[in-house]
């Protein structure tokens, strides 16, 4: 190897170094952001199954889930029972805000769905806003 040419490769190992550094941290930030989907989409029933995939989370709410929700809210709302309502309604303030954290930590676009496949809104760590559609 020529003296003028160890710069050079030099450079271009470094270059290759930072993008494997790069596309490792991503990996492990998709595995970590599938591991707390998993925590959060468990339940009785499952409240949501996902994907990561394409610099995207996409979330499906699933229609049990869905209907053990609006079942909740409607007898609260007809029972008059607003402890319940508002027990509903941080139950879903929680799961959104589960959602949020994972986008921020993979630092990936979180799609959220309902079980039709219908948008509920969207949120994108870069402007840190739930969006509805």
């Amino acid at each position: 190897i020529y003296g003028g040419e160890v710069p050079a490769l030099t450079a271009m190992y470094r270059d290759a170094l930072v993008r494997a550094e790069t596309q490792l941290e991503s990996a492990v930030a998709r595995q970590q952001a599938e591991q707390d989907l998993a925590q959060t989409c468990a339940g009785t029933p499952t409240i949501c199954t996902y994907t990561v995939a394409a610099g995207r989370i996409q979330v499906y709410l699933t229609e049990d889930y869905n209907q053990q929700v609006e079942s909740a809210m409607i007898t609260a709302s007809v029972n008059q029972d607003s402890n319940t309502q508002v027990q509903i309604a941080q139950h879903v303030d929680t799961l959104l805000r589960a959602l949020v954290a994972i986008g921020d930590n993979a630092r990936l676009p979180v799609e959220l769905f309902d079980a039709s496949g219908a948008s509920l809104g969207q949120y994108d760590p870069r402007t840190t806003a739930m969006a509805p559609r």
